[in-house]
């Protein structure tokens, strides 16, 4: 299931959600990994299939910098 025209709002991220998003695309899932990064991946996966329902879906840009670095 592919992306169409889903886009950011723009909205600036802080460290702490830079490093999330980083943490949950560079690493596998597992069942010890921390509250946030399930969250953050279970909010993409929404995300996900809202914006290739809806064209033009604006989603949160921590979601969108995390589905732009594992090319969902």
């Amino acid at each position: 299931m592919l992306i169409h025209n889903a886009y950011s709002n723009q909205r600036e991220l802080s460290l702490q959600e830079t490093l999330t998003v980083k943490l949950a695309a560079t690493t596998p899932f597992s069942w010890d990994e921390p509250i946030e990064v399930t969250k953050l991946r279970s909010k993409a996966a929404v995300a996900r299939q809202v914006a290739s329902e809806i064209p033009g879906a604006i989603i949160d840009s921590s979601i969108f910098e995390y589905l732009k670095q594992v090319k969902e």
